[in-house]
Order: C-alpha cells, then sequence, then structure tokens
C-alpha cells in the first residue's frame, strides 16, 4: 500500500501529465488545467535566481505564487503555517506514509518557506509540496501530496512546476521509489547516489534478545557537551559537509531518542530513534565504524520500542540486515538523487539513513 500510494504522490506530475489531454472534458469547470497553468509560466518568463540575482529568497516565492495564483480559478498557493501540519500529517496518514508533524516541523525550523500549500477557497489545504532550504545552495524535496478528492485536475503538475520553479539553480536532492527514478532522470536529476531498502516489522522480545553486546563501547545519550564531538563525526560521514543546522533539529526533541556510542573518550557512531505514532517507530540515522558498534546502538534502541509496535528501518542496500531483524520483509526500495552533482558520503560507515531530510 505505501508503495503503491507513494509512487502515486511523489510521481503525481506523471500521474496527471498522462490525463492531461483529457482536461477539458473530466477536471471541474472551478479548476484550471495544469497543462495551461504551467504554459502560461513558462510564457511569463522564468525567476530563476540568475535572472533576479537582487530578489530574496521569501520574495522570490511570493512573486512565483502571484503568477500562480492570478491563472488558477479558486485554488490558491501559499506557504505553510504550523496550522497546516495537523492537515499534512491526516492527508499522509491516510496513504500509508508514516511520517509525523516532528518530521514537517523540522522543515519548517529548516526553512519557514519549506512547504507549500495548494488551498481551495476556504483556505483548506487540498496538497503540499516541500522544498526545503537546508543548507547553502542545497535544497531537499520534502512531502508531495495531493488530496484524494482533488487528483487528476492538475494541481499535481503545478506543484510540480512549482517544485522546479523554487529549486532553481541550487542542487536539488529527492529521495524516491526506485521505479520512478527514470522518470526524474529525464527531468534533470540525472546523479544517483546511493540506494536503501525500507523495512517494517513488529517488535518482539526477539529483537532485543538476539544478539549480546557486541562492541566494547558505551551507548549514552547525545547532551550538548558530546554534541560537538558527533557533529565531528557527522563531517567524517559527509566528507566535510556541515550538516550541524539540519542535525540540531532533527537529532531532538520530544519525540526523538539521541544517542551516541563512545570508546575511549572517542565517537564511534551516533543514531536516532523516532516515535512517529503511538505504535510506530522509526530509526531515523543510524552510522557506526562496524557492524558491532551498530548491534549496540540497536540494542539501545530497542528498548525503548514496546512490543507489539512497528519499526520501520532503511538500511543501506549493500548493508547486511541485522539478525535481530531477520523477520522482516523488504518493503520496497528507494534511491536518492540529485539534480547537480552528488553529495560524497563514507557509505562504509552509513547504515540506516533517512527519506526526510539530507
Amino acid at each position: 500500500m505505501y508503495r503503491v500510494i507513494r509512487k502515486n504522490c511523489a510521481s503525481a506530475c506523471s500521474l496527471l501529465f498522462t490525463r492531461s489531454n483529457n482536461y477539458s472534458s473530466r477536471a471541474p469547470p472551478r479548476h484550471v488545467a495544469a497543462s495551461q497553468i504551467c504554459k502560461e509560466l513558462s510564457e511569463n518568463g522564468s525567476t530563476s535566481s540568475s535572472s533576479r540575482p537582487s530578489v530574496l529568497y521569501a520574495d522570490k516565492q511570493q512573486l512565483i505564487f502571484s503568477r500562480i495564483n492570478d491563472i488558477t480559478d479558486k485554488i490558491h498557493f501559499r506557504h505553510a503555517v504550523a496550522e497546516d501540519i495537523d492537515n499534512l500529517v491526516a492527508m499522509t496518514n491516510e496513504e500509508g506514509w508514516w511520517y509525523t508533524a516532528f518530521h514537517y516541523k523540522v522543515l519548517l525550523k529548516l526553512d519557514p518557506f519549506a512547504i507549500t500549500v495548494a488551498a481551495d477557497e476556504a483556505d483548506t489545504p487540498v496538497g503540499f509540496i516541500g522544498v526545503c532550504n537546508v543548507l547553502p545552495g542545497i535544497a531537499y524535496n520534502g512531502p508531495f501530496i495531493v488530496r484524494k478528492d482533488f487528483r487528476g485536475v492538475g494541481i499535481g503538475n503545478i506543484l510540480n512546476k512549482l517544485m522546479k520553479e523554487l529549486i532553481a539553480e541550487r542542487n536539488g536532492c529527492m529521495d524516491l521509489d526506485h521505479d520512478f527514478v527514470e522518470h526524474y532522470v529525464q527531468k534533470g536529476f540525472i546523479h544517483k547516489s546511493y540506494k536503501f531498502k525500507l523495512y517494517k516489522l513488529t517488535v518482539s522480545d526477539y529483537c532485543r534478545n538476539v544478539n549480546e553486546k557486541a562492541s566494547k563501547c558505551n551507548i549514552v545519550p547525545i547532551t550538548n557537551k558530546l554534541l560537538p564531538f558527533v557533529l565531528e563525526y557527522d563531517r567524517g560521514i559527509y566528507r566535510g559537509l556541515d550538516r550541524e543546522r539540519i542535525l540540531r533539529a532533527c537529532l531532538f526533541g520530544d519525540s526523538v531518542h539521541t544517542v551516541a556510542a563512545l570508546c575511549d573518550e572517542t565517537i564511534k557512531g551516533y543514531g536516532s530513534l523516532i516515535k512517529s505514532t503511538t505504535n510506530t517507530y522509526s530509526i531515523s540515522t543510524l552510522f557506526g565504524d562496524s557492524e558491532n558498534v551498530v548491534e549496540d546502538i540497536l540494542g539501545n534502541m530497542l528498548e525503548l520500542v514496546p512490543n507489539g509496535a512497528s519499526l520501520i528501518a532503511l538500511l543501506v542496500e549493500d548493508k547486511q540486515l541485522s539478525k535481530r531483524f531477520s523477520r522482516f520483509e523488504t518493503y520496497f526500495i528507494m534511491q536518492r538523487i540529485f539534480n547537480k552533482f552528488n553529495i560524497e558520503t563514507d557509505l562504509d560507515r552509513m547504515y540506516y539513513v533517512n527519506d526526510y531530510m539530507l
């Protein structure tokens, strides 16, 4: 279910574009066909950063919104605010996505203009697209979804066009179902990074008891005092890229359990566990110098997950799945892609990753 729905939503532009020839007969009269809107956007000229170097990022978005709003009927586009998050969570949860308010609030914490809303006349959200300004020159493409009763009328195409304009000259990054990679390659996302497998299981005592302590590391909470050393370790994973503002947003909060593996006063790995819903958890990140370190961090995390809870884990494709999770089934394969260049990483130390943030 997650896989099918994610294909349809994450690649709504493909689905809706194939229907564009029938918009005149199928679309409700209060909506404008996406093909017409995209055509008019193109005719009105580009708003790329190179053509408007003096316009601030937020002002540029408002220019784009105003152009779209001028040529749409009944649907308008605006920045998301905190009050929209509940609608976004409800919309995505209905489709089987496991993301929570925490995931989307992280995007808004990093970039107040990260999420765009398509709203009806009552200002009720009917669609969302995320383009988060995570680091200078780098944009992460976040949620892309249209409400069920508004699909097939072109909103997905508009949001897809908007995504392209908001990325502009930056290096855009997205994680998506592997089956749709080639579709986005044709749209310019030509640099393929690592693949990862999404697994889902029901936690039991077996997951906790299958392994004894595997390394000599102590697994400790990440405190403000320890954070600089974790950041240094992360820069080693990302080949010098400073992700401090990302990690500060992602690793701390009421829904997050974050720990590091400390051996002889040296960081050997770190990871975070997110409580997604009452009975669903996700391993957001888990990096380590060895499988033994990873096993110990996993053991620490699983102590917090009750029996019967669902656990989501995204494992880098070439890594061996932990024996704790031998009863997993592969949910589906995903891939990270970029439009300008790959961001180099030390894949040897990357085990479990996320699909909502760079």
